[in-house]
Protein backbone atom coordinates (compact mmCIF):
# COMPACT_ATOMS: atom_id res chain seq x y z
CA UNK A 1 0.00 0.00 0.00
CA UNK A 2 2.73 2.42 1.01
CA UNK A 3 4.76 1.46 -2.04
CA UNK A 4 1.80 2.23 -4.31
CA UNK A 5 1.35 5.66 -2.70
CA UNK A 6 5.02 6.46 -3.22
CA UNK A 7 4.85 5.32 -6.84
CA UNK A 8 1.71 7.37 -7.43
CA UNK A 9 3.43 10.44 -5.97
CA UNK A 10 6.44 10.04 -8.22
CA UNK A 11 4.14 9.42 -11.19
CA UNK A 12 2.20 12.64 -10.56
CA UNK A 13 5.45 14.57 -10.05
CA UNK A 14 6.82 13.16 -13.32
CA UNK A 15 3.67 14.02 -15.23
CA UNK A 16 3.66 17.52 -13.80
CA UNK A 17 7.33 17.93 -14.62
CA UNK A 18 6.78 16.76 -18.19
CA UNK A 19 3.85 19.13 -18.59
CA UNK A 20 5.86 22.06 -17.25
CA UNK A 21 9.13 21.14 -18.95
CA UNK A 22 8.61 23.52 -21.92
CA UNK A 23 7.93 26.38 -19.49
CA UNK A 24 10.99 25.50 -17.41
CA UNK A 25 13.20 25.35 -20.49
CA UNK A 26 11.80 28.63 -21.79
CA UNK A 27 12.31 30.31 -18.42
CA UNK A 28 15.89 29.05 -18.20
CA UNK A 29 16.56 30.21 -21.77
CA UNK A 30 15.20 33.68 -20.99
CA UNK A 31 17.27 33.89 -17.82
CA UNK A 32 20.43 32.76 -19.64
CA UNK A 33 19.79 35.18 -22.51
CA UNK A 34 19.24 38.09 -20.10
CA UNK A 35 22.45 37.19 -18.24
CA UNK A 36 24.46 37.14 -21.48
CA UNK A 37 22.82 40.35 -22.72
CA UNK A 38 23.53 42.05 -19.39
CA UNK A 39 27.21 41.14 -19.62
CA UNK A 40 27.43 42.37 -23.23
CA UNK A 41 25.63 45.62 -22.47
CA UNK A 42 27.73 46.21 -19.38
CA UNK A 43 30.94 46.09 -21.38
CA UNK A 44 29.48 47.91 -24.38
CA UNK A 45 28.02 50.79 -22.36
CA UNK A 46 31.24 51.17 -20.42
CA UNK A 47 33.34 51.34 -23.60
CA UNK A 48 30.90 53.77 -25.22
CA UNK A 49 30.96 56.09 -22.21
CA UNK A 50 34.76 55.86 -22.04
CA UNK A 51 34.94 57.27 -25.58
CA UNK A 52 32.91 60.24 -24.39
CA UNK A 53 35.62 61.01 -21.80
CA UNK A 54 33.31 60.73 -18.82
CA UNK A 55 34.52 59.93 -15.33
CA UNK A 56 35.59 56.30 -15.03
CA UNK A 57 33.49 55.57 -11.96
CA UNK A 58 30.41 57.12 -13.51
CA UNK A 59 30.96 54.79 -16.46
CA UNK A 60 31.09 51.84 -14.07
CA UNK A 61 27.95 52.94 -12.23
CA UNK A 62 25.85 53.45 -15.37
CA UNK A 63 27.02 50.19 -16.96
CA UNK A 64 26.21 48.28 -13.77
CA UNK A 65 22.76 49.84 -13.51
CA UNK A 66 22.02 48.87 -17.14
CA UNK A 67 23.25 45.35 -16.43
CA UNK A 68 21.14 45.03 -13.27
CA UNK A 69 18.10 46.38 -15.10
CA UNK A 70 18.38 43.79 -17.88
CA UNK A 71 18.88 40.99 -15.35
CA UNK A 72 15.85 42.13 -13.35
CA UNK A 73 13.68 42.19 -16.48
CA UNK A 74 14.92 38.72 -17.42
CA UNK A 75 14.09 37.32 -13.98
CA UNK A 76 10.57 38.81 -14.09
CA UNK A 77 9.91 37.34 -17.56
CA UNK A 78 11.29 33.95 -16.49
CA UNK A 79 9.03 33.92 -13.42
CA UNK A 80 6.06 34.74 -15.61
CA UNK A 81 6.85 31.78 -17.88
CA UNK A 82 6.89 29.53 -14.83
CA UNK A 83 3.42 30.71 -13.90
CA UNK A 84 4.56 32.89 -11.03
CA UNK A 85 2.92 36.30 -10.92
CA UNK A 86 5.71 38.82 -10.21
CA UNK A 87 3.19 41.27 -8.76
CA UNK A 88 1.95 38.73 -6.23
CA UNK A 89 5.53 37.77 -5.41
CA UNK A 90 6.51 41.37 -4.81
CA UNK A 91 3.41 41.91 -2.67
CA UNK A 92 4.32 38.83 -0.65
CA UNK A 93 7.83 40.10 -0.15
CA UNK A 94 6.33 43.39 0.94
CA UNK A 95 4.90 41.67 3.97
CA UNK A 96 8.45 41.00 5.06
CA UNK A 97 9.54 44.60 4.52
CA UNK A 98 9.10 45.55 8.14
CA UNK A 99 11.33 42.73 9.31
CA UNK A 100 13.87 43.19 6.55
CA UNK A 101 13.81 46.98 6.71
CA UNK A 102 16.26 47.21 9.56
CA UNK A 103 18.54 44.64 7.94
CA UNK A 104 18.73 46.36 4.55
CA UNK A 105 18.62 49.96 5.80
CA UNK A 106 22.40 50.26 5.99
CA UNK A 107 22.86 48.53 2.63
CA UNK A 108 20.42 50.86 0.88
CA UNK A 109 21.90 53.89 2.67
CA UNK A 110 25.43 52.98 1.56
CA UNK A 111 24.22 52.37 -2.00
CA UNK A 112 22.47 55.74 -2.28
CA UNK A 113 25.41 57.52 -0.67
CA UNK A 114 27.76 55.80 -3.13
CA UNK A 115 25.67 56.95 -6.09
CA UNK A 116 25.70 60.55 -4.82
CA UNK A 117 29.45 60.47 -4.13
CA UNK A 118 30.20 59.11 -7.60
CA UNK A 119 28.20 61.87 -9.28
CA UNK A 120 29.28 64.71 -6.96
CA UNK A 121 32.93 63.63 -7.19
CA UNK A 122 34.39 65.15 -3.99
CA UNK A 123 37.38 62.92 -4.74
CA UNK A 124 38.54 60.41 -7.34
CA UNK A 125 40.73 57.34 -7.42
CA UNK A 126 44.32 58.33 -6.64
CA UNK A 127 43.44 61.36 -4.50
CA UNK A 128 44.86 61.75 -1.00
CA UNK A 129 41.98 62.46 1.39
CA UNK A 130 41.15 62.75 5.07
CA UNK A 131 37.69 61.40 5.96
CA UNK A 132 36.38 60.83 9.46
CA UNK A 133 39.85 61.04 10.98
CA UNK A 134 41.27 58.52 8.48
CA UNK A 135 43.87 59.69 5.96
CA UNK A 136 44.85 57.72 2.90
CA UNK A 137 44.93 57.38 -0.85
CA UNK A 138 41.66 56.50 -2.59
CA UNK A 139 42.11 53.10 -4.26
CA UNK A 140 38.52 52.37 -5.27
CA UNK A 141 35.05 53.96 -5.08
CA UNK A 142 32.33 51.36 -4.97
CA UNK A 143 28.57 51.53 -4.54
CA UNK A 144 28.75 50.22 -0.96
CA UNK A 145 32.08 51.52 0.32
CA UNK A 146 35.23 53.43 -0.54
CA UNK A 147 38.66 51.82 -0.23
CA UNK A 148 41.46 53.92 1.31
CA UNK A 149 45.13 52.96 1.45
CA UNK A 150 46.63 54.42 4.65
CA UNK A 151 50.24 55.69 4.74
CA UNK A 152 51.21 52.62 6.78
CA UNK A 153 49.88 50.31 4.06
CA UNK A 154 46.61 49.29 5.73
CA UNK A 155 43.40 49.16 3.69
CA UNK A 156 40.31 50.85 5.12
CA UNK A 157 36.89 49.93 3.71
CA UNK A 158 34.81 52.94 4.71
CA UNK A 159 31.01 52.75 4.29
CA UNK A 160 29.78 55.42 1.90
CA UNK A 161 27.04 56.50 4.30
CA UNK A 162 29.74 57.47 6.82
CA UNK A 163 31.65 59.42 4.17
CA UNK A 164 28.47 61.18 3.04
CA UNK A 165 27.92 62.80 6.46
CA UNK A 166 31.60 63.40 7.30
CA UNK A 167 33.86 66.34 6.53
CA UNK A 168 36.11 65.49 3.58
CA UNK A 169 39.56 67.01 3.12
CA UNK A 170 40.96 66.44 -0.36
CA UNK A 171 44.71 67.04 -0.25
CA UNK A 172 45.20 66.75 -4.01
CA UNK A 173 42.15 68.48 -5.48
CA UNK A 174 43.78 71.90 -5.83
CA UNK A 175 46.90 70.61 -7.56
CA UNK A 176 49.23 72.02 -4.92
CA UNK A 177 49.82 71.72 -1.19
CA UNK A 178 51.57 74.08 1.21
CA UNK A 179 54.14 72.88 3.71
CA UNK A 180 56.03 74.89 6.27
CA UNK A 181 58.67 74.58 8.97
CA UNK A 182 60.60 76.84 11.32
CA UNK A 183 64.38 77.35 11.55
CA UNK A 184 65.96 79.03 14.60
CA UNK A 185 68.62 81.51 13.51
CA UNK A 186 71.16 83.31 15.76
CA UNK A 187 70.67 87.03 16.22
CA UNK A 188 74.11 87.84 14.86
CA UNK A 189 73.24 86.51 11.39
CA UNK A 190 72.66 88.88 8.48
CA UNK A 191 68.88 88.35 8.33
CA UNK A 192 68.29 90.07 5.01
CA UNK A 193 70.83 88.00 3.09
CA UNK A 194 69.78 84.94 5.08
CA UNK A 195 66.17 85.15 3.91
CA UNK A 196 67.26 85.48 0.29
CA UNK A 197 69.59 82.50 0.68
CA UNK A 198 66.72 80.41 2.01
CA UNK A 199 64.44 81.36 -0.88
CA UNK A 200 67.08 80.50 -3.47
CA UNK A 201 67.89 77.20 -1.78
CA UNK A 202 64.22 76.18 -1.70
CA UNK A 203 63.82 76.73 -5.43
CA UNK A 204 66.54 74.16 -6.01
CA UNK A 205 64.67 71.40 -4.21
CA UNK A 206 62.90 68.85 -6.40
CA UNK A 207 59.15 69.06 -5.87
CA UNK A 208 59.02 72.67 -4.68
CA UNK A 209 56.90 74.79 -7.02
CA UNK A 210 58.17 78.10 -8.32
CA UNK A 211 54.64 79.49 -8.50
CA UNK A 212 53.47 80.52 -6.00
CA UNK A 213 57.02 81.30 -4.87
CA UNK A 214 58.33 80.16 -1.48
CA UNK A 215 57.84 82.57 1.40
CA UNK A 216 60.43 83.14 4.10
CA UNK A 217 59.97 85.51 7.04
CA UNK A 218 60.67 86.09 10.71
CA UNK A 219 57.97 84.73 13.00
CA UNK A 220 59.13 85.38 16.57
CA UNK A 221 62.07 85.45 18.95
CA UNK A 222 62.40 82.38 21.13
CA UNK A 223 65.23 81.21 23.39
CA UNK A 224 67.49 83.95 22.12
CA UNK A 225 67.07 83.00 18.45
CA UNK A 226 65.07 84.41 15.59
CA UNK A 227 62.44 81.89 14.45
CA UNK A 228 62.39 82.02 10.65
CA UNK A 229 59.28 80.51 9.09
CA UNK A 230 59.69 78.84 5.70
CA UNK A 231 56.61 78.06 3.60
CA UNK A 232 56.45 76.61 0.11
CA UNK A 233 54.05 74.84 -2.25
CA UNK A 234 54.55 71.38 -3.74
CA UNK A 235 52.74 69.02 -6.06
CA UNK A 236 50.47 66.85 -3.85
CA UNK A 237 51.05 63.88 -6.14
CA UNK A 238 54.65 63.79 -4.91
CA UNK A 239 55.74 62.55 -1.49
CA UNK A 240 55.35 65.70 0.64
CA UNK A 241 57.28 64.09 3.49
CA UNK A 242 60.21 63.46 1.16
CA UNK A 243 60.08 67.00 -0.23
CA UNK A 244 60.08 68.46 3.29
CA UNK A 245 63.03 66.30 4.27
CA UNK A 246 65.04 67.32 1.20
CA UNK A 247 64.21 70.98 1.80
CA UNK A 248 65.41 70.78 5.40
CA UNK A 249 68.63 69.02 4.43
CA UNK A 250 69.28 71.51 1.62
CA UNK A 251 68.81 74.50 3.90
CA UNK A 252 70.93 72.96 6.62
CA UNK A 253 73.71 72.33 4.14
CA UNK A 254 73.48 75.77 2.55
CA UNK A 255 73.54 77.59 5.87
CA UNK A 256 76.04 75.26 7.51
CA UNK A 257 73.81 74.69 10.55
CA UNK A 258 75.21 71.21 11.16
CA UNK A 259 75.99 70.80 14.84
CA UNK A 260 75.11 74.40 15.60
CA UNK A 261 71.32 74.62 15.74
CA UNK A 262 68.49 72.14 16.00
CA UNK A 263 66.03 72.39 13.15
CA UNK A 264 62.38 71.61 13.83
CA UNK A 265 59.78 70.91 11.11
CA UNK A 266 56.08 70.40 10.73
CA UNK A 267 53.91 69.62 7.70
CA UNK A 268 50.31 70.69 8.35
Amino acid sequence: MLANMVLDSFHRFYEGLVDRLPSIISAFAVFLASWLLARLLRGGVRRALARLSTTAHVDVLISRMVSYGVMTAGVIIALGLLGINPGVLIASLGLLSVGLGFAVKDIVGNFLAGVILIFQKPFKVGDSVVVGGMEGKVEDIRLRDTVLRCPDGRLVFMPNSNIFVAAITNNTASGRRRSEFVIPVPWDEDCESLLETLRTALLGVDGVLREPPPRVGAEEVKDGALQVKVAYWSDPSTDTFKVTTEALLRLRKELDFCGEKEIGASDP
